[in-house]
């Protein structure tokens, strides 16, 4: 079964002595299907091209992007997506695109009647539901992260599957039009897909990650 995962990525460079002056720092991420965790613990030019099989190096370009959006990538402290105070439909309401806001509507009622939670704002642009508290057992970093959740993003819409899509193909061969990443479902419009196949797969991850982190 897939699992949450720390992602360790690497900062910096060699030194001129030739010492390894890299610094390394954990996130949240997700456990490949095979059950390896994709660290990235080289730099990431050198990392993506030792990956020859070419829908794992896709997956891999994919989370480390994801990575990106998630923390800021310059900042070695803490990530900057955090649970904050911010109004979830304010949010909504903004987003331009009428399609992308009503779907947006709709995913917030259906995300908040499945799991029982309430909507909170992580960061400035993505929609959480539920938390549990990460700590990497490599290095001293710790914190929170959501349960599951979605994004309305300008390019689609991103539905945060946090266990990783190995145990719910099932789910996905009856979905419709859409994309996977290692933890992530992409859908251009809910139109596209099948409703009671995405509440049901909401609700199985959803009931996965909570049982982990109870």
């Amino acid at each position: 079964m897939s699992s949450t995962a720390l992602v360790r990525v690497r900062r910096g460079c060699q030194r001129a002595n030739g010492e390894d002056g890299y610094r390394y720092q954990d996130y949240p991420g997700c456990q490949a299907d095979d059950g390896r965790t994709k660290t990235p613990d080289s730099s990431v030019d050198d990392f993506l091209s030792g990956i020859k099989n070419e829908t794992r190096h896709s997956d891999a370009k994919q989370l480390i992007q994801l990575m990106r959006v998630l923390v800021n990538w310059t900042d070695m402290a803490a990530p900057k997506t955090t649970v904050n105070d911010a109004n979830v439909e304010d949010f909504i309401n903004k987003v331009e695109d009428e399609v992308k806001r009503q779907d947006s509507l709709a995913l917030l009622k259906l995300f908040s009647k499945v799991t029982g939670e309430k909507p909170k704002m992580w960061g400035s642009s993505i929609i959480g539901f539920g938390s549990y508290h990460y700590k990497s057992e490599k290095s001293k970093q710790e914190g929170d992260w959501m349960l599951t959740g979605f994004s309305p993003r300008k390019q689609n819409l991103t539905l945060y599957v946090m266990p990783g899509f190995a145990d719910y193909q099932d789910l996905l061969k009856d979905h419709g039009k859409h994309k996977t990443s290692v933890g992530c479902l992409y859908i251009n419009k809910l139109a596209d897909v099948d409703l009671a196949v995405l509440e049901k797969l909401i609700k199985k991850s959803f009931a996965a990650m909570k049982a982990e982190h109870s």
